[in-house]
């Protein structure tokens, strides 16, 4: 087998796993992601479903994550439908007594406020899986487009480092605090910008034609 041969046979490997992970996480992280985003919309567009509860029981966990101590909040909550929720506090406390009549908003059926305080927990399923996709989707995209490329014009783009900028790009758009309903939709915004920007990036590099190979006897 040849050298270039051997290159796309390697790049077709590199796709088929990269592709296959970017879909499996896409099937993991789905539904944890329509669940938050529609919390949020429901949340920012005011369209709860409210109700009164009665607070049965208030819970407080502490501790050090490397240097910083941390406090949680938790809440047992009785509905008016004599139903019980509980729902630990999304790094937020919420000022309220056992004993209390509070008001919660529900979106489809799932507690989302307690007197106006957003309290559901973003889920680290959605953070830890969009970061994978975002670098599995530009691996898998460099990947076909090297495969196609005319032996002619090939090059050796360095993967690794398109790859590292979406998964840092993601990183730091996860942690963007979007303006208003942008919030809710702040994850899918975050993984679309992290694989655009280096996928455009690498298309504007990719266009240019390789530098030609001086020959000591062809200067």
């Amino acid at each position: 087998m040849d050298a270039v041969g051997g290159d796309k046979t390697f790049e077709q490997t590199i796709l088929r796993y990269a592709a296959g992970l970017f879909v499996i996480l896409l099937f993991v992280v789905a539904y944890p992601t329509y669940v938050q985003i529609t919390t949020l919309s429901d949340f920012a567009a005011d369209r709860l479903e409210t109700h009164r509860a009665t607070v049965v029981a208030i819970d407080y966990d502490s501790g050090w994550d490397t240097a910083q101590h941390w406090t949680s909040q938790q809440l047992t909550l009785r509905l008016d439908d004599g139903a019980e929720r509980t729902e630990s506090m999304s790094g937020t406390m919420v000022d309220v007594q056992e004993g209390d009549m509070v008001s919660v908003g529900l979106s489809h059926g799932r507690l989302v406020s307690v007197e106006g305080v957003y309290v559901r927990s973003k889920s680290a399923v959605v953070g830890i899986g969009l970061l994978i996709m975002a670098g599995a989707f530009v691996l898998s995209a460099i990947s076909a487009v090297q495969i196609r490329r005319p032996t002619s014009t090939r090059s050796t783009p360095y993967t690794s480092g398109y790859v590292t900028q979406a998964v840092v790009l993601c990183l730091l758009l996860t942690l963007v605090p979007w303006p208003g309903r942008l919030e809710a939709w702040g994850p899918v915004i975050a993984l679309v910008l992290a694989a655009a920007i280096p996928l455009t990036i690498f298309r504007a590099r990719h266009r240019r034609p390789a530098p030609a190979v001086i020959s000591p006897d062809n200067p």
